[in-house]
């Protein structure tokens, strides 16, 4: 089989998931392939540049394309379900990654809170990613209104900014995560249906 630069990424991310970002190496990711360091220094130039190219690929640009799904239309409980629904999705991508039972979304997260802490750029997309998510919450706020799904009194900006932060507490809550999707999603659903009848 030819060795492509995704095949790299694919076996780095799983290397990843499973040892963290400390415990691989250009060696480890070598030895896992079998391949030569010649050909894992045509397609990286070293540990970190494959890192970030891992980052860039499983997290940036798979959240830029799940938001490509929000329209201007979105109200705000087609917009919990989306967010819903991306966290099973989420999940689910991370368990067909490796065979590995031990690895779930916590370890992925811990490789984001690694490359937060340590580069940048991944900052800067990060807050990026959240302008996008707030904006949608804004957009969700204002059509739900306009459609009587709650109060024409709601604060657009006030309500906007309470259900982006139930998203994030729902992300952050990986890290307490212990077998399934199931309980985290269905309390992040929960918890958003109770606003929503309080806010009519």
């Amino acid at each position: 089989m030819k060795v492509t630069k995704e095949y790299i990424i694919e076996k780095a991310f799983e290397l990843y998931l499973i040892k963290g970002y400390s415990g691989v190496s250009i060696t480890v990711i070598q030895e896992y392939l079998n391949i030569g360091r010649a050909t894992m220094y045509y397609y990286f130039k070293n540990k970190e540049s494959l890192f970030k190219e891992v980052i860039k690929i499983y997290y940036i640009d798979w959240m830029h394309n799940e938001y490509k799904g929000v329209t201007d239309s979105v109200t705000m409980p087609e917009l919990v379900e989306k967010y819903a629904d991306m966290e099973i999705r989420f999940k689910t991508r991370i368990r067909n990654i490796t065979n590995d039972s031990n690895v779930t979304a916590s370890n992925f997260t811990a490789i984001l809170i690694y490359a937060f802490t340590h580069f940048q750029e991944f900052r800067d997309n990060l807050y990026d990613l959240k302008k996008i998510k707030n904006q949608f919450w804004r957009l969700a706020v204002s059509n739900s209104i306009k459609a009587g799904e709650i109060s024409v009194d709601s604060d657009v900006e006030m309500v906007a900014m309470i259900f982006s932060n139930i998203t994030d507490e729902t992300y952050e809550g990986r890290m307490k995560e212990t077998e399934t999707n199931g309980i985290m999603v269905s309390q992040y659903r929960e918890s958003c249906k109770f606003l929503l009848e309080k806010l009519k």
